[in-house]
């Protein structure tokens, strides 16, 4: 109930009849309506007696209430006396904590308790995840509006993209931001009426909450779509992004040129800063420092006008300031609070887990960044870990009918098939450590193919013994290992991030490569018998990363977003000009078996995620490439009615790959990424004061 004063809203509880459940909800059905008219009810006389006889009016479609008039009955209830009244008022009282006041003439309210809520998303607008490092939610500063990377279908061009969504507090309603399609890592200012975001085409941009006009602050940004940014109270962004300097930077939120407050220092091992949070009126930023890939990690914080940095926590990350005197931050996969001096820039006490379960970034959730933001007022909003995020290996038609094989292992993906169709190599991702894995179809038996983490992205070699393995660990290298387990060192990675998502010649004498650094993804190639040989075949401002080479090797397939989006794209090797595949999007490429078929992941025109083809044929000295065609739908709903997706391809490879044979692919599938369900904490405060008190 609404009313202009307490007393009058008091008065609507006690004597005003509830709105029907019918008004708000057109298809509740009678006997429904009919059940929570009765367990509303003002006395309890005219409630049900208990959960069970509640719980058979809602299953029993005949039940009606307040049908029956009769002496005393007002309007079908029971006319109430004084004495009703005056026990209703004490019992309504007692209910809203007031009992206690009045009684003893103090005004001691009860405490604020934590309330979890749990705010359910439309279907056609579940959240988005797939990047890493990402965070696609926050919230206001006074905890009312919740922001979030949702899935939406473009009313202009038909597609599916990613936009940011607003749902509030008070509305079971969701609206799309405009203007922005491909936006990511949301973030509000400090008076909760802007939110800013990045784009994959290199911009910083912001857009009223109430919607209007997205405006761009900077752009040119390398690394965009995998930046962080905090809104300062002085009306200025500070954000960081994985691209060239990977530094800290500083920029007026109504536009200019960012300005480099803090860059990583190399000579003592720093690769690059990331996820910067403001403490409100202190002119500082706290920030998380890598120290390599795969790295010790830190937080630190900043003073803005002098720069002055000072470790916080070592073993640290994703920090977050809150109003309590707190910092919540991530150590060990693991969400922790402590006591935090904002004036001294120092933890005060002993720090303490959370309760709450909080899903992290990426497909499967695994990821490091917790997707979780705390308003200023103390509301928490998260999304809640998957009970499961394993993902079973499969077999799957051309038509799209899944067969699963070997074992359910979480993070399941870029499967590759031996030569002669008889083992299944393929990585999992389990806790941040990467591992290769190889499955026998026929024995049904699985084997670690490398002990040590952060190993991915196998490539068989032609001969069928041998594959090419990228090595995230310190060293970044490529391996050749041999089945038995032995390796041989390849190729090391330099100065770059990571070396992966390798493809052979059909020789097996040159290797293709995808090399990291920040952001930019070039595709390299190493003729076998000497490391020092190895040299760019696309390098440039694009992205260019999964090379997968045609059967005959006179083409490499590709991704590319020099159009401004992901495009699977092939030409000529050694060299050639680029032949556009995808017209909509597209990653993954995987050759038939005879050449004639190129296939990708991409959408189809009612925008669905589906596996695609493209017919190849040589024409002269190019290729004459069909349009693509649909295969099978990407996401469907599994066996047990839940909303299921096969594994996605990305830069560390192509989800699925093909038989010999050209009619069975095998892939991944597991639960899909698309969650429907934010969790709310209010009175958050509370607990992490009981949890970590300062």
């Amino acid at each position: 109930y609404t009313g202009s004063t307490p007393q009058a809203i008091l008065g609507k509880i006690i004597m005003a009849q509830p709105v029907s459940a019918t008004e708000g909800r057109k298809l509740v059905p009678p006997n429904v309506d009919a059940a929570i008219r009765k367990a509303l009810e003002k006395l309890p006389a005219d409630r049900f007696g208990s959960a069970s006889e509640f719980a058979r009016a809602l299953g029993d479609a005949g039940f009606r209430h307040g049908a029956q008039g009769g002496a005393g009955m007002v309007g079908g209830r029971a006319a109430w006396g004084p004495l009703q009244v005056a026990v209703a008022c004490l019992a309504v009282l007692s209910t809203l904590g007031l009992g206690w006041a009045l009684a003893s003439g103090g005004s001691g309210a009860a405490e604020p308790m934590p309330q979890r809520l749990s705010m359910l998303l439309p279907a056609e607008r579940p959240m988005a995840f797939g990047c890493s490092p990402c965070r696609a939610i926050a919230i206001s500063p006074d905890g009312r509006d919740v922001v979030y990377a949702g899935i939406s279908l473009d009313a202009v061009s038909g597609s599916r993209g990613i936009r940011l969504v607003v749902r509030s507090l008070g509305s079971a309603d969701v609206r799309d931001l405009p203007g922005t399609t491909g936006a990511a890592q949301p973030f509000f200012s400090p008076d909760g009426q802007w939110v800013g975001f990045f784009t994959g085409e290199g911009e910083l941009k912001k857009v009223p909450l109430t919607g209007g006009t997205a405006v761009t602050v900077a752009d040119g940004i390398v690394g965009a779509q995998w930046g962080f940014g905090a809104w300062t109270d002085d009306d200025a962004i500070v954000f960081t992004a994985i691209g060239n300097e990977n530094a800290l930077y500083r920029i007026s939120a109504d536009g200019g040129s960012p300005q480099t407050i803090a860059a990583p220092d190399r000579a003592q091992g720093e690769s690059f800063f990331m996820r910067p949070a403001f403490v409100p009126e202190s002119g500082t930023v706290l920030f998380a420092v890598r120290s390599q890939p795969g790295g010790d990690i830190r937080i630190e914080s900043l003073v803005v006008e002098t720069g002055a940095r000072r470790v916080i926590l070592e073993n640290a990350s994703s920090p977050q300031y809150l109003s309590s005197g707190h910092l919540l931050f991530r150590r060990n996969e693991v969400l922790m609070v402590a006591p935090f001096d904002a004036g001294r820039l120092e933890i005060t006490g002993p720090a303490a887990p959370l309760t709450d379960v909080v899903r992290g970034d990426g497909d499967d959730g695994s990821g490091p960044d917790p997707q979780l933001a705390v308003s200023r007022n103390g509301t928490l909003a998260y999304v809640p870990a998957a009970a499961s995020t394993s993902a079973m290996l499969g077999l799957v038609s051309r038509d799209g009918v899944f067969e699963a094989i070997g074992p359910s292992l979480s993070g399941t993906t870029v499967p590759r098939i031996s030569p002669d169709g008889r083992l299944v190599a393929f990585q999992t991702l389990d806790g941040g450590e990467s591992r290769v894995m190889v499955y026998d179809v026929a024995r049904g038996s699985t084997n670690r193919l490398t002990q040590s983490g952060r190993e991915s992205g196998p490539a068989w070699r032609p001969n069928g013994r041998e594959l090419a393995i990228g090595s995230g660990a310190a060293g970044r290298s490529m391996f050749l290992a041999d089945l038995s387990g032995a390796r041989m060192l390849l190729v090391t990675a330099g100065d770059a991030w990571f070396m992966r998502s390798a493809s052979w010649s059909p020789d097996g004498e040159t290797l293709a490569y995808t090399v990291q650094n920040g952001s930019l993804h070039d595709i390299w190639v190493l003729p076998m018998g000497d490391g020092t040989s190895a040299r760019p075949f696309l390098a440039g401002p694009a992205s260019e990363y999964s090379p997968a080479f045609s059967p005959d090797g006179r083409w490499l397939a590709y991704v590319s977003d020099e159009s401004g989006r992901r495009e699977v794209y092939v030409r000529g090797y050694p060299q050639g000009e680029p032949l556009s595949v995808s017209t909509d999007g597209g990653n993954g490429p995987v050759w038939g078996p005879d050449g004639s078929e190129l296939f990708f992941q991409g959408t189809d025109r009612e925008g669905a995620y589906s596996l695609m083809v493209v017919s190849v044929a040589p024409e002269g000295g190019t290729l004459r490439l069909g349009a693509p065609t649909k295969l099978f739908d990407m996401r469907v709903t599994g066996p047990t009615g839940t909303r299921e997706s096969y594994g996605g391809s990305s830069n560390h490879g192509a989800g699925y790959d093909i038989f010999p044979d050209g009619q069975r692919f095998v892939m991944s599938r597991g639960p899909a990424p698309l969650e429907r369900e934010i969790v709310l904490v209010q009175n958050f405060f509370e607990e992490v004061r009981r949890l970590a008190p300062n």
